[in-house]
């Protein structure tokens, strides 16, 4: 006697979730939150809107710019450097101390033919710089969105990069507390909170026979600050 064959198993159709079409949105929103857009699309939804980013990248600022090679991009950031002005007398120029976006505090002291202080201020400055006005980022007007934003991140808009007086290369190689004599130059710096320049020109008066500069001499020093933070 023989068993009756048992008869074929039929392959039931495997259920779809009615859910399924969220998958591949979800998958992509995983994959784009580590990026830019990422970030934008998590403050959309869960923040104020106002996306956060590296301003130099955000920009496309020389910085972002530069070779990957490092020598070759060392040469040129002392290339543009000496194009803005000479260093400080008897500074090293070694590698960079601070990192780009620090806002640094320089205090500058000039001195007469005699020896005597004519003036001495303290002037705060982005370096390396991202400009003063110009163009549609410093000009827009920060709105509802941003000021939340800028109150949830106690943070601070600023208005202008400022200007450090010698080029920002300099400034970012600069160890801090020491301080440097400068040739007798015209000087023009700007604080980032100031709407106008401090400048200081460069005259010359006699002194006997001669004509010496006014100012003869020019100290410049990188002091410590809270405000020396990068951004």
């Amino acid at each position: 006697m023989t068993a009756p064959e048992t008869p074929p198993r039929t392959r039931r159709p495997a259920r779809v979730s009615r859910w399924w079409w969220l998958a591949v949105p979800l998958v992509a929103l995983a994959a784009s939150a580590a990026t830019p857009f990422g970030g934008w699309v998590q403050s959309f939804f869960f923040g104020t809107g106002v996306r956060w980013q590296e301003a130099y990248s955000a920009l496309e600022a020389a910085e972002t710019n530069l070779p990957r090679d490092p020598r070759e991009r060392e040469r040129l950031l002392i290339a543009w450097a000496q194009v803005e002005g000479e260093p400080p007398i008897g500074m090293t120029i070694g590698p960079r101390l601070h990192r780009a976006g620090t806002v640094a505090r320089l205090r500058y002291e000039t001195l007469d033919e005699n020896g005597e202080r004519l003036q001495k201020w303290e002037v705060r400055a982005l370096v390396p710089t991202l400009g003063n006005g110009e163009g549609p980022f410093w000009r827009e007007d920060c709105r509802r969105a941003c000021a939340e934003e800028l109150a949830r991140a106690k943070g601070f808009r600023l208005r202008r990069s400022g200007e450090p007086g010698i080029a920002g290369e300099w400034v970012l190689r600069m160890p801090v507390g020491e301080t440097f004599e400068m040739k007798p130059i015209a000087l023009r710096t700007l604080d980032i909170l100031d709407v106008s320049p401090h400048s200081v020109p460069l005259t010359s008066v006699r002194l006997g026979e001669a004509s010496v500069p006014r100012p003869a001499k020019i100290f410049v020093t990188l002091v410590p600050s809270r405000d020396a933070l990068p951004l």
